[in-house]
């Protein structure tokens, strides 16, 4: 009897245990699922644009092939990617191979190859208009179609008419959360990216440019980037390990040169490193505080919780020169990239130690010395310039 007692209780504690250990790999395991879900929807949203543009690419594909659209009644796809709304493509196929040249608003744009498929991106589309497109054929043929566009007068306010001269398009942007626009010489709106960026635009050797994608951590830092066209359509989705913020330049090789931003940095936007173009590996770096302090470790110390904020690069591959605006310090920088090593410091030896005062230019006039400055390069004649806030 006291045997059956034993086993009985032997073998309930031992359901008791098993309850708690697989209550416990359960929990783990929803928990660790949830966790990489996040992780996986932050991480793989580029990847889910793309493949949702892979989409879009295959239906225009299909439009392209249909013989049904013709010059005189073509398939006009407004903001055919979704995040450009103030483009278009105009698809159509004719008999035999015509060119065309575009026409929007009067203001000849360019000249499309000749083709008997016509895919024709439209650019330029004034904001809360109906604008009018011509494309006038190498056959003597001649098109005008008409396409209304959204207001974006209610999110962008231009106050004042530029004062250009030009027919160029002027691209802006902003840190404070709007997205990226371009006006044209009357101040109108004709170019607007609907993705939510902000920071740096760069502009690429292929006709692309680079928009930030992602928030971080960090203050005024992103997770990555995207390269898109002006048709709003997303190439590549790059997801940055040290984020990055303000700049991000292509080198003659196509690699990226990106003012980055390490979460685990000591003293922020200290960080600076070259992307591979196609992998997106990071394959050089410099850390500005390591820089400093192993020429003045209590003065790297007491950056510690500042902000540096060196708000643009420049870098002459030939010379391996970077030049750096660090905002923080109300300095312009000179660094060799390849040694690691200062070449010179325009600033106040105020804003250093005296550890530096060997890298300090010498001014005769300090009121010329830059205070909250930006956009610091090296022009062709050789000098020095840079957008000086005096603050």
């Amino acid at each position: 009897m006291k045997e059956k007692l034993f086993n009985r209780r032997t073998l309930i504690i031992f359901l008791i245990i098993l309850t708690i250990v697989l209550g416990i790999i359960v929990y783990f395991l929803i928990v660790r699922y949830n966790n990489n879900i996040k992780y996986e929807e932050n991480f793989n949203y580029g990847d889910s644009l793309l493949s949702m543009q892979k989409s879009i690419d295959n239906d225009i594909k299909n439009y392209i092939d249909d013989k049904s659209y013709t010059f005189d009644k073509p398939l006009i796809l407004e903001n055919p990617y979704q995040f450009s709304p103030l483009t278009a493509l105009i698809i159509f196929q004719t008999n035999s191979d015509v060119s065309y040249d575009i026409y929007v608003n009067d203001n000849r744009l360019t000249t499309i190859e000749k083709s008997k498929k016509h895919s024709i991106p439209i650019y330029g589309l004034v904001s809360g208009k109906t604008n009018k497109v011509r494309l006038v054929g190498s056959d003597n043929t001649s098109k005008e179609y008409e396409i209304k566009t959204p207001d974006y007068s209610s999110v962008i306010k231009i106050d004042k008419k530029p004062t250009f001269t030009d027919n160029h398009y002027y691209f802006l942007t902003s840190t404070n959360g709007y997205s990226h626009f371009a006006i044209n010489t009357n101040g109108e709106i004709v170019w607007y990216l609907s993705l939510e960026n902000s920071q740096d635009i760069e502009f690429l050797s292929n006709g692309h440019i680079l928009v930030c994608s992602g928030g971080s951590s960090v203050a005024e830092s992103f997770t990555g980037f995207y390269e898109i066209d002006f048709l709003g359509k997303v190439y590549k989705s790059y997801s940055l390990k040290n984020n990055y913020h303000h700049e991000v330049n292509e080198l003659s090789n196509g690699n990226l040169l990106v003012a980055g931003e390490r979460n685990d940095a000591k003293v922020s936007s200290s960080y600076i490193y070259i992307i591979d173009r196609e992998t997106g590996e990071e394959i050089k770096s410099l850390d500005l505080y390591e820089l400093f302090n192993n020429i003045d470790s209590d003065y790297a110390t007491s950056l510690i919780g500042k902000d540096l904020i060196y708000n643009s690069l420049d870098y002459n591959e030939q010379t391996n020169e970077l030049i750096i605006s660090l905002r923080g310090l109300n300095s312009v920088m000179s660094i060799n990239f390849e040694t690691k090593e200062i070449n010179w410091i325009l600033g106040d030896i105020k804003d250093w130690s005296n550890n530096f005062s060997k890298y300090i230019l010498k001014s005769s006039d300090n009121s010329r010395l830059p205070k909250g400055q930006h956009t610091a390069f090296i022009a062709k004649n050789g000098n020095l310039g840079l957008l000086n806030n005096d603050y």
